[in-house]
């Protein structure tokens, strides 16, 4: 089950046996550290920022990073 954090809520009753964040069919197994590497489409390079949590995650490019901390924060309170 995906997006246990949204589904937790008072919005719908869901029911499973576990919360796992794995892709079915594939192994996660590390080769490299400090390289670029392609999640779920998306390129991620050593210096981004990647913030996750029960519901997925965002990643965002280290040039960006600076500017959208504030709003970024903001959201968050």
């Amino acid at each position: 089950m995906r997006d246990s954090d949204v589904l937790a809520g008072p919005y719908m009753p869901a029911h499973a046996q576990a919360v796992h964040g794995a892709t079915f069919g594939y192994r996660h197994v590390h080769y490299e550290v400090d390289r670029p590497v392609s999640c779920a489409g998306v390129l991620v390079v050593p210096g981004d920022v990647v913030v996750g949590d029960g519901g997925g995650c965002v990643v965002v490019s280290a040039a960006l990073a600076e500017e959208v901390a504030p709003d970024a924060l903001a959201a968050g309170r």
